[in-house]
C-alpha cells in the first residue's frame, strides 16, 4: 500500500489566473494594487522588475526595451507571495496548512486584481501544490511512496538517477487536471 502521510509534506501552493488582457506600464495600477492588499498589514515589500536587452541583428545592434515586468509583494516571513506579470497573477503560500486559511486570501487577492486592472476574459486558472519528500537511502523503490510513479517493463532494473512524469486528464471540454512528478535535489543540495 505504501506510507500514509498524517501530515502532508506540503512544501508550497501556487494559485495562478492568466487573462487576456495586458497590465504592462499600468504603474499606477500597481499602486493602487499594493495599497490594497497592503492594507491588512500582511504585505511589507514590493519588488518592480523590468526587463532591458540588446539584440544583435544583420544590419547592427539595436537595444530592446521590454515592458514584460514582474512585481512581487512579499510578507515579512516571505511566506506568502504575491506576484503579477503582463497577463497572470500568481500567490505562492509556503506556510500552507489547510485550503480553508488559503482559500480567502486568494479570493481576496483575485478581487483586488480584478477590481483594479480589469482583465477582460480569464484564460487559464491553476492551483499547483508542490510536496517535497525527503528520503534519505541512496536506492529506494518509489512504489513505497507514491502511488503514480514511473514504471517500466520489468526486465529494466528501475534505479533512477531522475525522473519527470506528467499526466494531463480531461475533466470535461474546457477544464483538465494535470498531475506531474518529478524528483529534485534536496533542500540540502538547494542550499
Amino acid at each position: 500500500m505504501g506510507k500514509i502521510f498524517d501530515n502532508p509534506p506540503i512544501e508550497e501552493v501556487l494559485c495562478q489566473i492568466v487573462t487576456s488582457s495586458s497590465i504592462e506600464n499600468n504603474l499606477i495600477g500597481l499602486a493602487d494594487f499594493y495599497k490594497a492588499i497592503k492594507n491588512d498589514g500582511t504585505i511589507t515589500k514590493q519588488d518592480l522588475n523590468f526587463k532591458v536587452g540588446i539584440l544583435t541583428l544583420p544590419k547592427g545592434i539595436e537595444q530592446k526595451i521590454e515592458a514584460e515586468h514582474k512585481t512581487s509583494f512579499t510578507t515579512k516571513d516571505e511566506s506568502l507571495i504575491i506576484q503579477l506579470t503582463n497577463n497572470a497573477l500568481t500567490i505562492s503560500h509556503k506556510k500552507y496548512v489547510r485550503w480553508e486559511e488559503l482559500k480567502p486570501i486568494i479570493l481576496k487577492t483575485f478581487e483586488v486584481y480584478f477590481d483594479v486592472f480589469k482583465p477582460e476574459a480569464i484564460e487559464r486558472i491553476g492551483l499547483r501544490y508542490i510536496n517535497g519528500i525527503e528520503i534519505a537511502e541512496t536506492t529506494v523503490d518509489v512504489a513505497e511512496y507514491l502511488n503514480f510513479r514511473p514504471n517500466a517493463p520489468k526486465d529494466i532494473e528501475m534505479n533512477y538517477q531522475g525522473f519527470s512524469l506528467s499526466v494531463e486528464v480531461p475533466r470535461n471540454t474546457i477544464n483538465s487536471q494535470k498531475l506531474t512528478i518529478a524528483n529534485v535535489k534536496s533542500k540540502k543540495e538547494r542550499c
